[in-house]
């Protein structure tokens, strides 16, 4: 539980954002779609991404660094932020593992930011499954999960 709150803490995971964004280019096929998509994210909902952690293969353990990362970021945002955190998983292996996995490193890495925020910050995360869009050529740029800072 939160030093600063009386509850405990709770994510909430979900499959799909509640933002839409071009299928395809969040399946990596139009990098142009997807480029103008998150300029449109980071102009309509005032979001920008604050932190992007990479996983080894079948893994969503959380390095240290990145855990220092998360703590620098709560501690630095107002105290009215939503973090939104994204996971993802590369299409190398079983397509229902890599489901899976984007779901585990969601939940993994929001749990984390949970633990750390200041009262009156929010934190959701949502799971895509399998992607190539960070890097089609490499599948170890596509096991990632990303968190967006919401200001409203």
């Amino acid at each position: 539980m939160p030093p600063n709150s009386s509850s405990p803490p709770t994510v909430f995971l979900q499959k799909r954002p509640s933002f839409s964004v071009n299928a395809s280019a969040s399946r990596g096929t139009n990098r142009t779609a997807l480029e103008q998509a998150y300029v449109r994210i980071e102009k309509d909902f005032n979001a920008r991404p604050v932190e992007s952690a990479r996983f080894a293969t079948g893994s969503s353990d959380l390095s240290r660094r990145h855990e220092v990362h998360l703590k620098d970021i709560t501690t630095q945002s107002p105290g009215n932020s939503f973090f939104l955190v994204v996971g993802d998983a590369s299409k190398s292996g079983d397509s229902k593992q890599n489901e899976e996995l984007s779901s585990n490193r969601a939940t993994r890495v929001a749990s984390v930011v949970n633990t750390l925020r200041q009262k009156g910050q929010k934190v959701q995360a949502v799971y895509l499954g399998e992607t190539d869009r960070f890097d089609a050529a490499r599948d170890a740029s596509n096991r990632v999960c990303e968190v967006w800072e919401i200001r409203p």
